[in-house]
């Protein structure tokens, strides 16, 4: 952007583009016209003269270029978030010394549960509403035997999320019919040591970690295991809530914040889920979902918990037993660790 006069943040490059397309001076790949901009991994090429329509090899038909391409969305950065607290802008064109500084200042910030407002929260939450509207996951055909290893004809469908959220796991599945195993494993593991190179993991992970009783394919075997979170050590003088010194309507957005906190100290990455394969009952929501780092342990923060059936019960009779208890569900034993610390073993909650 620093090429550009006049262009100094995302929304305003992005404008730019917008019109070039209006105006038939970049494009999309496919050649379809009324194609709108896009700000992510999106082919569009340049057009030197917008009164002849371009020609491409899919003469303009999008859905026969999504098939054999992969395009993913990114979310726009908000203006405001490329400036750090001390109004320090956070162009391309800052010197290392402001990166160091800027990182301090943030690293020295109040964690987002106790600042004075929800700004950041709702803005996230309303995104998240906005993207929930379109479809969750695209899908393309692809060529397993990268290497020409099969003397007959192998195919499958890459199914991944429209969207990438870089604070967020990304997931995508490998589908086949017409391959044999050892092609499809070795082309997962080549894409595994490739992501290495960059510093990215890639790791198996089930469909539905959970098998939530509220779900179809509820399975009593799997069920979570519940975690409680005892913070009558945090209390001191407060009678009611952990966070009564904030108005009330933030309670329980801020206590949210408060255990995602917990398990991000753990090593667990937020997971966004399609919500048409994991709905939320009416009462309990499944949307807040989490993966450990190492791919090998799955968390649930429930937000909507007074089910009077089910796995519901048991969490409904401990909130009772304990004005100050809330829970995680953990899948996999592994969770131990966390577990210690949620019942406030060592006083481990408060550090």
């Amino acid at each position: 952007m620093e090429n550009v006069k006049g262009v100094d943040s995302q929304s305003v490059a992005i404008g730019v583009l917008n019109r070039m397309v209006e105006k038939k001076y970049v494009y999309h790949a496919s050649g379809d016209l009324s194609h709108s901009f896009v700000y992510g991994f999106y082919f569009f090429a340049v057009n030197p003269n917008p009164k002849v329509r371009p020609t491409t090899a899919y003469n303009g038909n999008l859905e026969t270029f999504r098939n054999d391409w992969v395009e993913v969305e990114i979310q726009v950065e908000d203006d405001k978030a490329s400036k750090n607290k001390h109004g320090m802008s956070m162009s391309s064109g800052s010197s290392d010394l402001d990166m160091i500084e800027a990182t301090a200042a943030a690293a020295a910030e109040l964690p987002e549960f106790l600042s004075a407002t929800m700004e950041k929260f709702v803005e996230r939450q309303t995104r998240n509403q906005e993207l929930a509207k379109k479809t969750f996951y695209k899908s393309m055909t692809f060529d397993p035997d990268q290497s020409n290893r099969s003397d007959r004809t192998e195919w499958g469908h890459l199914r991944y999320q429209r969207h990438y959220d870089p604070c967020s796991a990304f997931d995508f599945a490998v589908q086949w019919s017409v391959s044999s195993g050892a092609i499809i494993s070795e082309l997962v593991l080549g894409w595994a040591r490739k992501a290495q190179q960059y510093g990215i993991s890639l790791i198996p992970v089930p469909n539905d970690p959970f098998a939530l009783p509220i779900t179809k394919k509820s399975d009593p075997v799997r069920g979570p295991i519940f975690i409680e979170l005892d913070t009558d050590c945090l209390m001191g003088d407060k009678e009611v809530n952990l966070f009564e010194d904030y108005p009330q309507r933030t309670w329980d957005q801020r206590l949210l914040l408060f255990r995602e906190a917990i398990a991000q100290r753990f090593g667990f990455v937020n997971s966004r889920v399609d919500n048409s394969q994991q709905p939320s009952s009416s009462r309990f929501s499944t949307d807040h979902q989490y993966i450990h780092c190492t791919g090998n342990m799955f968390l649930l923060i429930p937000t909507r918990m007074e089910m009077s059936t089910g796995i519901q019960v048991k969490l409904k009779k401990i909130r009772e037993t304990g004005k100050n208890k809330y829970c995680f569900l953990g899948y996999e034993s592994s969770t131990v660790d966390l577990r210690e610390a949620s019942r406030g073993h060592e006083e481990r909650v408060v550090e």
